[in-house]
């Protein structure tokens, strides 16, 4: 996407110059809907800005931005800043005005908790919702009632009159680029019954989505899933709910497909509204289910995501922070008694940090964001310890797995095997 700002190629991007079209059409207004922000998980302040640069070079007059605040991935009172950058490319680039500002609790939920995903619908769709006249002000007053970004109450912002809200006729662009938060947003759009509402994505959120897409799914082929499909080979991805998309699609290189030989055990996440409410989360469940799973089936490779010591220090309470740990460390000890017991290999590893720095050491402000430290690449074998590990990437990992497995690497895989042996005298 960005390459595609660079170059020029964005501005005549086909699912952007059909929704102009379709805007002429109808005589209708365009939508964007996204988070700001350059944490650059979900999205990019910077695709944001083209897309009202494109909005202005094909004259486009009423363009509303309904704002996603976020406070997860970015410190928790990050957004007036953000707002007043956007306001500040508002004006420079001439189009546009902040219509809603919704934070991602309700906008992103991914968890089924549906409840919260229709509020931020109805903020983008009801005419007769109370409105907020300032965006600045209005996260100003909830700072000062102790709700920050990822929790702002969805509100309307400024003129809530059918013209600022999404209707017939209307088109919506969404500029989030990962995949799994916006659905659940999407999905009530596309069941809602607006007529000829043009709902058109940044990327392809879910394979059996019909919708227009900025940037359709790169495929990726022989991922790790799919070596150890193809040598008929079984393999197992477990998860709670929370998580389900960090084990199934993103392992699987963005894809829906089930595998053959691929065994799904999801464990439901508890319904709270934060998980420092239940800092273990679901791991201790999981943990007993995996382990369950693995003693009766026979699996060549296994895959458990403990989701407490990341979900939880998004809260920012350092002492639910440290029970969550403490639960993640009891299922670790778990994971290598069962290692013990069925003679295999225990990767432990993770693909950012987080609990490991919840205050700022040059602010003193709590920290709820990933972070961009090194995280540890372990692997125990009851027996076989006669090897070192040399650093790496995530991308090493996937080979050295292989590598333990005796199965060859795919071209594709540009990584390296992390194991060295140590020689034998």
């Amino acid at each position: 996407i960005n390459m595609a700002i660079a170059d020029g190629s964005f501005f005549v991007n086909r699912a952007l110059l059909d929704t102009v079209k379709h805007l002429s059409s109808f005589q209708s207004n365009l939508h964007l809907i996204g988070m700001i922000g350059n944490s650059g998980v979900h999205s990019y302040n910077e695709h944001l800005f083209a897309l009202l640069l494109f909005a202005k070079k094909n004259n486009l007059q009423n363009v509303f931005l309904h704002l996603i605040t976020d406070g997860r991935d970015s410190p928790p009172d990050n957004a007036i800043e953000q707002i007043k950058i956007v306001q500040q490319k508002i004006q420079e680039i001439g189009v546009g005005s902040i219509a809603s500002i919704i934070g991602r609790y309700y906008a992103m939920d991914r968890d089924q908790r549906l409840d919260r995903t229709q509020k931020a619908y109805d903020c983008l769709t009801n005419t007769n919702l109370k409105s907020e006249q300032n965006p600045i002000t209005y996260l100003e007053k909830s700072y000062a009632a102790k709700v920050y970004d990822e929790f702002i109450t969805p509100a309307s912002i400024g003129d809530n009159s059918n013209n600022s809200r999404i209707k017939s006729g209307d088109s919506v662009v969404f500029f989030n680029f990962r995949t799994d938060r916006p659905r659940q947003l999407t999905e009530m759009f596309f069941r809602s019954g607006i007529p000829n509402l043009r709902f058109v994505t940044m990327t392809k959120y879910r394979k059996d989505y019909q919708n227009p897409v900025m940037f359709p799914t790169t495929t990726l082929s022989n991922t790790l899933g799919e070596v150890i499909s193809n040598h008929n080979l079984n393999q197992l991805r477990a998860a709670e709910t929370e998580k389900i998309a960090m084990v199934s699609y993103y392992f699987n290189g963005q894809s829906e497909v089930l595998l053959p030989g691929e065994t799904h055990l999801f464990i439901d996440s508890q319904k709270v509204t934060t998980y420092d409410l239940t800092p273990r989360m679901s791991t201790d469940k999981l943990i007993e289910e995996f382990q369950r799973k693995i003693r009766e089936d026979n699996f060549t490779l296994s895959v458990i995501n403990i989701a407490c010591p990341d979900m939880v220090a998004h809260t920012g309470k350092i002492d639910k922070t440290v029970e969550a740990i403490k639960a993640a460390d009891d299922a670790i000890g778990n994971l290598v008694n069962l290692a013990k017991e069925t003679n295999s290999y225990l990767l432990i590893t993770a693909d950012h940090g987080n609990a490991e720095e919840l205050l700022n050491p040059k602010t003193g402000k709590v920290n709820t964001q990933h972070s961009n430290f090194p995280v540890p690449f372990i692997i125990y074998h009851p027996t076989d310890n006669k090897f070192k590990l040399q650093p790496g990437k995530l991308g090493d990992v996937a080979p050295t797995i292989l590598s333990l497995l005796d199965l060859p690497i795919p071209a594709e895989m540009n990584g390296k095997d992390l194991i060295l042996r140590e020689k034998l005298l």
